[in-house]
């Protein structure tokens, strides 16, 4: 079973998070858009930014090859996290025609964790789920989508359920399965993103929803929060096979 005092030693690294993300909801969440909501936005993804950082360095200072894949992850992370906090910032401007650009930020930042997660092994039997849900929610949004959206949603939401496949695969198939703080945060990640970016692609094209901007928002930082937490203490991984 995973215990918290797993999590315990991480957390005063990620009290900057906390705050900020505690005065952007306080301060900020209901605000209309303007640069100091763009900053306080932003902010908590700069200190989760700073979080994964500050792992890698340790990882780094070890100068130990069996490191290598560890490094590496951190790294394809640090990435997802600096292109989404591009991508929160163009979306602040979605008003000066960002959206598109800001959906281009989110769409590369789940490259980046895509290629974290990688395709070994490959769990074949877990992708089903994923091309059933990706047909339904393209079937649903087509009608309200029209221009360059109508081709960029769909590679969107199939680099989304691509990267949440790969997730569940790499933290379902790891010794120890959830029962590890890297494994179990990864798929917390990658489930509250796609949960919040649903939410959002139903507000923005198909109807408003109650307290849109504080369910999207909440979900989107436990998300990244998530992510950021799998660069901890990770281990090279011994695998089981999914048949």
């Amino acid at each position: 079973m995973f215990r918290t005092s797993k999590v315990r030693p991480y957390v005063p690294t990620l009290l900057p998070f906390f705050k900020t993300f505690a005065l952007y909801f306080i301060l900020f969440c209901s605000d209309p858009p303007s640069l100091t909501y763009c900053i306080f936005k932003c902010a908590p993804i700069c200190c989760l930014i700073f979080f994964v950082h500050y792992q890698d360095l340790h990882i780094a200072a070890k100068n130990d090859l069996k490191e290598a894949e560890r490094h590496r992850y951190s790294k394809c992370i640090l990435s997802g996290l600096v292109l989404s906090c591009l991508g929160d910032a163009l979306l602040v401007g979605r008003a000066l025609g960002l959206f598109v650009p800001g959906v281009l930020a989110f769409l590369i930042a789940h490259l980046a964790y895509l290629t974290a997660f990688g395709f070994r092994p490959l769990a074949l039997p877990l992708l089903s789920p994923f091309l059933l849900s990706y047909l339904t929610i393209n079937l649903f949004l087509s009608s309200y989508l029209s221009g360059l959206l109508t081709f960029l949603v769909p590679i969107y939401t199939l680099i989304l359920g691509t990267m949440l496949w790969r997730a569940l695969a790499k933290s379902y198939t790891e010794e120890g399965g959830l029962r590890n703080l890297p494994s179990l945060s990864r798929v917390v990640g990658a489930v509250t993103f796609a949960v919040s970016d649903t939410l959002l692609a139903v507000e923005e094209f198909v109807c408003p929803l109650p307290l849109s901007q504080y369910s999207i928002m909440l979900t989107y930082y436990l998300a990244q929060l998530g992510l950021a937490l799998s660069t901890v203490t990770i281990q090279p991984a011994k695998h089981r096979i999914i048949n």
